[in-house]
């Protein structure tokens, strides 16, 4: 594509490019620049892509987009090279993003599970074809394209993605709209029809390193959105209230002013929640098919969102009681025991207390509760995790989880004071296999073992490298292990 094409529309200071050069591809990585690609000069969590200008020159960069000009090379000068990058993307794949409506959901937990639901309301009440992107895989419609490797990909393969579905005849794209995501500018030049706020908790701090930035990155979808749709029982609610640029559609279990709310809220064990639901004026019963409280703010923000696109009320409601498992996320492994085994992927401190809270409710024996930290992120908060899991717990096995290129010992050594303060029993098995199978030899009837941390994840990763491991495989392979008596 001819660089004035690709610089159309797109938030730059100046060139010393010849705006009828060829450019073949974009790139961020210096690693993978090829002959005839741009170089967009971006900072990221542990690099600065002006660091890496002369080995991206030397892979064969044709174009340098940076803060500044370098000697000798056709460079695009702007303030913000992520955000022009951003831009540029969206000209090289054809703009796909202005053909097809956007749902982004925010927030530290529930973006996977509310943007599942709002994909299935869609379908179901509109017949829109609707592409998926977020942390546990992409789709367009029914089409899987593929595993995700961040909540929100990379600008380029954002763009590359929304090609994919237009191309697949999608009409609507939700997705996960990550903190670090709109820090980095991934999602500038995509206008949100709707823009949803789940709630904030500790969580990135390795990368924002206050939660005040935290908040304020999370902030900045509801200044790219047509209406947001709020949490209000949320304490950061106010903030996002006072800082959106656009109108505001609020859900909640606490307050009766909510323009949607519910009330006479029961829990149904590990088979859901009922409740009843009012909104735009009606009111209707719902016995929504996933476990917990918390599940009910996901599902009001899936259904405020569904109504905001045109969804009627009667056709959500039903539609809500009907909402596919999303996998990892409060899952029931088919174990065939006396007992009950559940996967989630909690891995901050206020998901891990809701989910262990969540199965203490239903639990008629103990919860015996497997739990790891990820190495290279925020490590304040790995004792906030054991004492949250130690609350709700009868027992702890604190064991790895991706440890990354840190040292497993080291990590649980972190989250030691979160449990040693409490009275909840514990132990410490590093490999996580073995310390999945000890809690199943430890499971007696009417108990709960509850494995947190990965979910969905199909991998644990040590030293940059991702090895297949899968806690709802390990589970099933060691009980049919037991069951035909070969350990």
């Amino acid at each position: 594509m001819k660089l004035k094409a690709l610089l159309s529309g797109v938030p730059y200071v100046t060139t010393t490019a010849p705006l009828d050069m060829e450019i073949t591809d974009l790139c961020f990585d210096s690693r993978v620049c090829r002959p005839g690609m741009a170089f967009a000069c971006v900072k990221g969590l542990r690099a600065d892509g002006h660091d890496y200008i002369g080995a991206a020159l030397e892979n064969g960069a044709a174009l340098i987009i940076a803060k500044h000009a370098v000697d000798g090379v056709p460079t695009v000068v702007t303030d913000e090279p992520e955000i022009t990058l951003a831009f540029m993307a969206g000209n090289f794949y054809g703009n796909p993003a202005r053909e097809m409506t956007f749902i982004g959901v925010t927030g530290t937990k529930g973006k996977t599970s509310t943007t599942f639901f709002i994909k299935y309301l869609l379908e179901q009440t509109l017949g829109a074809r609707v592409g998926l992107i977020g942390t546990i895989r992409n789709m367009a419609g029914d089409i899987d394209l593929g595993e995700s490797h961040n909540s929100t990909p990379t600008v380029t393969e954002l763009h590359a993605l929304l090609r994919q579905m237009r191309d697949a005849g999608c009409t609507h794209v939700v997705m996960e709209v990550s903190s670090h995501a709109l820090a980095l500018g991934r999602v500038d030049g995509i206008r949100f029809r709707v823009g949803v706020f789940t709630n904030l908790s500790q969580d990135h701090l390795d990368f924002h390193g206050t939660m005040e930035n935290y908040l304020q990155a999370k902030l900045r979808l509801f200044r790219m959105s047509d209406v947001g749709v709020v949490n209000i029982d949320d304490p950061a609610s106010a903030r996002v209230l006072e800082a959106a640029a656009c109108p505001i559609k609020t859900f909640s279990m606490q307050h009766d002013e909510a323009d949607a709310c519910a009330k006479d809220v029961e829990q149904r064990g590990a088979d859901g929640v009922d409740f009843n639901v009012y909104a735009n004026g009606r009111s209707a019963h719902v016995k929504f098919p996933v476990p917990g409280l918390f599940s009910v703010h996901n599902a009001l923000a899936a259904l405020s969102a569904a109504l905001e696109l045109g969804a009627g009320f009667d056709d959500a409601v039903r539609i809500l009681a009907e909402v596919p498992h999303v996998p990892g996320r409060a899952e029931v492994v088919p174990v065939h025991a006396e007992f009950r085994v559940i996967v989630d992927y909690a891995h901050s401190p206020d998901s891990v207390a809701k989910i262990v809270e969540t199965v203490a409710g239903f639990t008629a024996g103990r919860v015996i509760s497997v739990l790891g930290c990820g190495g290279d992120r925020d490590r304040t908060k790995r004792p906030k995790m054991a004492d949250a899991a130690a609350r709700g717990s009868d027992y702890i096995i604190l064991t790895t989880d991706n440890p990354r290129f840190e040292e497993p010992a080291d990590i649980i050594q972190e989250m030691l004071p979160g449990v040693a303060h409490t009275d909840c029993p514990y132990e410490v098995v590093i490999d996580r296999r073995e310390a999945i199978r000890h809690a199943l030899d430890l499971a007696r009837p009417r108990d709960t073992v509850l494995i947190m941390g990965k979910g969905h994840e199909p991998y644990q990763e040590v030293r940059g490298v991702r090895h297949h491991f899968d806690d709802r495989e390990e589970v099933l392979s060691y009980m049919a292990a037991i069951q035909e008596g070969s350990v």
